[in-house]
Parts: structure tokens; sequence; C-alpha cells
């Protein structure tokens, strides 16, 4: 079970002090902008594993500055449709 500091209805309302660095909303501009700058270029390459109740793919896409980002896909074999989903 979680464990909070604060009541739930506390929580809902609080609003902690936070001071951003000058030309905070600028940096996230230029990033993104950067960042959208280079296509996704997904692949998705199936794996060969000795698991029986999921499919596995090795999933690779271009994050920041165009550099490959990589991780795993498992879903759960012969599903359809759509399936909730965890990132990790």
């Amino acid at each position: 079970m979680a464990l909070f500091d604060m009541p739930l209805a506390d929580l809902r309302g609080f609003m902690p002090p936070r001071a951003e660095p000058e030309r905070f909303d600028e940096f996230w501009q230029e990033t993104l902008e950067q960042a959208r700058a280079h296509p996704l270029d997904p692949v998705l390459a199936p794996q060969d594993v000795p698991l029986d109740l999921v499919d596995v793919a090795e999933v690779t896409f271009s994050g920041y500055d165009g550099h490959r980002i990589g991780g795993w896909f498992v879903r759960p074999r012969d599903s359809a449709g759509l399936l909730p989903c965890a990132v990790r």
C-alpha cells in the first residue's frame, strides 16, 4: 500500500514553489524543435526467444539529435486489439 505525507485532499491542491531558470520555456521549445528535426525511423525486430506466452521484439528509434534509442516490446502471444501498456 502506498504511503503519502499528506492527506489526498491536500495533495490535490498542493502547489510547491518552483523557480525556473532563465529562458526555461525557450530552452524546451528549441530542444523539442531539434528533436523533431530528425525522423523517428522506428524498427521493430521480432526476437526468437524460448517463451511460450509472449512475443518479444527489439524496438529502436531515433531520439534527440538522431541518436538511436532501444528497448523491448513484449506482448502476450495471440493477443489482438488494444492492451494496457507499461513503459519502464
